[in-house]
């Protein structure tokens, strides 16, 4: 049983001391079928377009998150291979290869060039996902003021 479920049968407890527990939870099972309309209704549910919203803004959240992760491991598999790629260059450099040695060279250089446009298209991805996440924000906040104003005209034409 849950904390917040033992906290509600103490709580219930205390007003009604002879009560066993089971009659208390039959009491708010039976309280709890008997209001449940009126319940839903009181609680405050997002609606369905909130819901989505939601869900998109967790969409971006996560493709945010996998971008980062991305970038970084761009950059350490990088660093790895031209480490790896530098020391066979420079073995062939040492053995006189000079050729062998060159190829690893550009080797070398495209993979640091490829890895600049891929962190640079990581990059503009964080940026458009960034700002995704800023317009759904401020369109539940226009949304929000929207709601409070036509409120707000509605008990002004009440009184």
């Amino acid at each position: 049983m849950s904390e917040g479920i033992k906290e509600i049968i103490s709580i219930i407890k205390e007003e009604y001391p002879d009560a066993s527990e089971g009659e208390i939870k039959k009491a708010i099972i039976d309280f709890v079928n008997s209001n449940l309309s009126k319940i839903v209704a009181e609680i405050e549910l997002p609606s369905l377009k909130d819901l989505r919203i939601s869900s998109r803004k967790e969409l971006y959240r996560q493709a945010r998150s996998q971008v980062k992760t991305e970038k970084l491991r761009e950059d350490r598999s990088k660093t790895e291979l031209v480490r790896t790629l530098t020391a066979i260059q420079e073995n062939f450099s040492d053995r006189g290869l000079k050729e062998d040695a060159n190829k690893f060279t550009k080797h070398i250089k495209d993979i640091e060039e490829a890895s600049i446009t891929k962190k640079e298209a990581l990059m503009y991805i964080d940026s458009d996902l960034s700002e995704m996440i800023k317009r759904e924000e401020t369109s539940e906040e226009d949304r929000s003021r929207t709601t409070k104003k036509l409120e707000e005209l509605g008990e002004d034409a009440n009184e």
